[in-house]
């Protein structure tokens, strides 16, 4: 447990937490729907596997991937049974390993007639509808409610995100006080978040020990860490909390992505990713960050160590970006409050919809 705040200096406070606990589920899927610019469609599903050392001591997440090897060895998996139904003009599997174990299933089909996208979540809450007027196309996707969690994941849910609640108030609330503090100390901005965010930033010539900093520093540490906590898939669970309360919430049965070819005429309820793809907001306690670094205290290293786990590729955090849009503090809100919050943002868009025009050729 992290209860010192001096040792932390020019230490990797990020690298800490990651080593903490596994963030990384043993079993994760996307899915991909690419519309080229001829009118048809592909699917692709992609299914990335751990390593068994990472869940050595949990038997009930071993076990999650070693049934996901064996279905993706074996072509068995229930989405590449639902892409041979559908009857693909293509379907391809394509295996990747690495130090001797399977680590990743891809299977890509291909459809002359985009419509037959509406049928792959069949099953999940979820209608699509895949339409072309003309040049236009549209992909609209009404999701029902819920998702595929049973009574005892939904009830261990609502506990846990009680308890997710309580700590988060917790963790804001140290670090409202610790802004307040830089906001008299300016000075040790950078150093302070430096240590927050694991980059190592100099010491000035004139720093000198400060036994407030300390205290207050080692007070956001401390409620990171228990935040971070739920996050994790602790030994003795199968599943994160974050799995959980996708199960419980998100009608999406996978993560989706949208890829098409042509001009953007609508987005409705998707999300423009850097690469010019758009995908579904995932409705998950994962989710919800947005919501909740951006409301009361601002910036948010913990929500910067979480969106860095879940993209390693990312480079390194940036201090001075880090801070550009200023340290604010609105509210220190209760974890009722913040309950509120979640409860809101577990909520799926009342449709997603996309509609562009394909390219003249």
């Amino acid at each position: 447990m992290l209860r010192r705040w001096l040792p932390l200096r020019g230490l990797a406070t990020l690298q800490v937490l990651l080593l903490a606990g596994c963030f990384e589920p043993p079993v994760r899927e996307d899915v991909a729907f690419r519309f080229d610019e001829t009118g048809g469609a592909e699917i692709a599903v992609t299914t990335r596997l751990g390593t068994e050392e990472h869940y050595k001591d949990n038997a009930g997440a071993l076990r999650r991937l070693v049934e996901a090897r064996e279905a993706a060895r074996c072509g068995e998996d229930p989405f590449s049974r639902q892409l041979e139904r559908l009857l693909p003009t293509t379907f391809r599997r394509s295996l990747f390993s690495r130090e001797g174990a399977l680590r990743e299933s891809v299977r890509t089909a291909t459809f002359s007639d985009p419509r037959a996208l509406e049928h792959v979540f069949e099953g999940a809450p979820l209608y699509i509808a895949v339409t072309r007027s003309g040049n236009e196309t549209q992909l609209e996707i009404l999701p029902g409610s819920g998702g595929r969690a049973t009574t005892a994941e939904r009830l261990e849910v609502n506990r846990e995100l009680d308890r997710f609640s309580a700590a988060a108030a917790r963790y804001l609330r140290a670090l409202a006080q610790l802004w307040a503090w830089l906001d008299e100390h300016p000075g040790e901005e950078r150093l302070v978040v430096g240590t927050l965010l694991g980059v190592d930033v100099p010491k000035p010539a004139d720093w000198v020990r400060d036994e407030r900093e300390e205290e207050l520093g080692a007070a956001v540490v401390d409620a990171m860490e228990k935040v971070h906590e739920f996050f994790r898939l602790s030994e003795g669970r199968a599943e994160s909390l974050d799995e959980l309360s996708r199960k419980a919430y998100d009608p999406f049965p996978a993560p989706l992505w949208v890829h098409v070819s042509g001009t953007i005429l609508e987005s409705t309820g998707f999300r423009r990713e850097e690469d010019g793809s758009f995908s579904v907001p995932p409705v998950s306690l994962f989710g919800t960050l947005s919501e909740l670094s951006g409301k009361w205290v601002t910036p948010d290293p913990l929500a910067e160590i979480l969106r860095r786990e879940e993209r390693p590729q990312e480079t390194p955090p940036d201090v001075d970006r880090f801070l550009a849009r200023g340290r604010q503090v609105t509210a220190r809100p209760s974890a009722g409050g913040i309950r509120e919050t979640v409860d809101a943002a577990l909520v799926p868009a009342p449709v997603y919809r996309l509609r562009w025009r394909l390219p003249k050729g």
